[in-house]
């Protein structure tokens, strides 16, 4: 429950990965910051933030594991339930409409902001 230091450390991994220009890296880091932001009630950036992650997921091959999953999910349902439906779906499509430099930039200030 340390979300600050999760935070920090969801950045480090994808420094060290954007370095080795993995996009599999990227979607771990925009799905870890996004589930961040739904567990620190952010929920407006944790729904952008699961609208990139979405899209960076469909551009590639990369599946989470399911702990992971069921850990990201529940904290996607926080945010979808303190927006509500309508809401957490606009935010969603925006940040689904991201360019992925966009959206990894809003990560990463999201994530320098603790």
């Amino acid at each position: 429950n340390d979300y600050s230091a999760a935070g920090w450390r969801f950045r480090e991994y994808f420094d060290f990965a954007r370095a080795r220009e993995e996009k599999i890296n990227i979607c771990r880091f925009l799905s870890g910051i996004s589930a961040v932001a739904g567990a620190t009630n952010r929920p407006e950036h944790c729904a952008k933030l699961y609208g990139a992650a979405q899209a960076a997921l469909q551009a590639s091959k990369f599946r989470m594991d399911p702990f992971d999953r069921a850990e990201f999910d529940g904290h996607i349902q926080i945010a979808s339930e303190q927006l509500g439906d309508a809401r957490f779906e606009a935010e969603v499509a925006e940040g689904h409409a991201m360019t992925m430099e966009h959206a990894i930039q809003f990560a990463l200030e999201l994530s320098a902001s603790g």
